[in-house]
């Protein structure tokens, strides 16, 4: 009597590109699935043959980064996706392990970025501010020059606070930054000049105790014309923020206890949000015609709230204004 085999019907997978591919489903134990898999009694490990590469690169970039190096472990197709393509390279106590040790933080970096190609990545986040003492900042120009490269959209660099470090600003020139939409960077020392080039997708910039002038900022901002955020922390080096006129789509300013900070001088005209934490400035808001939400942590601004505000701002909805001392209001 004849064998009867019964085969399920292939099933098309959808990929990039419009294109399919065949999966056939059988019955058959998995470690026969694929004869690369079990040879002469032994599993090896799985090769990922069956999908197209495309949807390897897909599922392991779902992954948390340490999920997605254990996955490299024991599959080829997630080996070659996570040297090759893996685009989420985030670096932090919590990935790494905890440990104040600067070079053992500095080593794992340096191991995991040594067997990435660069090719692919759009998140590199990395946040050295559990180490007491970074001990690997010659290698952090050789780090960002293989990430950052067109392509790339977010760039995340926190540094530890007892030491500043100098921000490569060359690795975003020629192109290589013009895909970034969301900067941030913390306890860093940033000098932009003209020659950077154009940040023409930056939407979000976040400076934290970042070491930057006003003139440096001015630098920077008129290159960011789609910025939508500007959130400036503890800058202490700059006494003059100018936000010119071409910010046309600048909706969010946030400035916080920049404390040699003396003036703000604001031009772009889409401003509806505005935070404000600080010492005595002069605020030379100009026609914030849609600003909609001010709020501020200042004493000396209460005057000047019922003064001008009425007129440069009649669309505005909500006035929260906080002192550290006691007033009071005298008609």
């Amino acid at each position: 009597m004849g064998q009867l085999h019964l085969m399920q019907p292939e099933r098309q997978i959808q990929i990039r590109g419009g294109s399919t591919s065949s999966l056939a489903i059988r019955n058959g134990p998995p470690c026969q699935e694929d004869d690369d898999n079990y040879h002469d009694g032994k599993i090896r490990e799985y090769s990922g043959t069956v999908l197209p590469e495309d949807i390897w690169c897909h599922i392991h970039s779902l992954m948390t980064p340490r999920d997605a190096a254990r996955a490299a472990c024991v599959s080829r197709a997630f080996r070659r996706s996570w040297r090759c393509y893996y685009p989420n390279l985030i670096f932090n106590s919590k990935t790494i392990g905890l440990s104040r040790d600067g070079m053992y933080f500095t080593r794992k970096v340096d191991q995991v970025l040594e067997k990435h190609s660069g090719i692919g990545v759009k998140t590199f986040e990395i946040d050295c501010s559990c180490c007491d003492k970074l001990k690997g900042y010659e290698y952090l120009h050789r780090w960002l020059q293989k990430v950052v490269t067109p392509g790339i959209e977010k760039l995340t660099l926190v540094m530890p606070e007892n030491e500043p470090v100098n921000f490569p600003c060359p690795v975003l020139s020629n192109g290589n930054g013009s895909s970034i939409w969301y900067l941030h960077l913390v306890n860093c020392v940033f000098h932009p000049t003209v020659s950077l080039g154009c940040l023409g997708n930056l939407t979000v910039l976040h400076l934290d105790c970042v070491r930057i002038t006003g003139l440096h900022l001015g630098c920077l901002l008129p290159s960011c014309v789609v910025l939508e955020q500007l959130k400036l922390r503890r800058c202490y080096q700059i006494t003059y923020l100018k936000i010119p006129s071409r910010l046309q789509r600048l909706s969010y300013l946030q400035v916080l206890e920049c404390h040699r900070l003396q003036t703000i001088e604001n031009k772009a005209p889409n401003i509806n949000s505005f935070h404000f934490i600080g010492d005595r400035v002069e605020f030379l808001l100009g026609e914030s015609l849609r600003l909609k939400k001010l709020d501020v942590l200042c004493y000396p601004f209460l005057r000047y709230a019922l003064d001008e505000l009425p007129s440069i701002a009649p669309n505005l909805e909500t006035l929260s204004i906080y002192s550290w001392v006691r007033w009071s209001i005298q008609h």
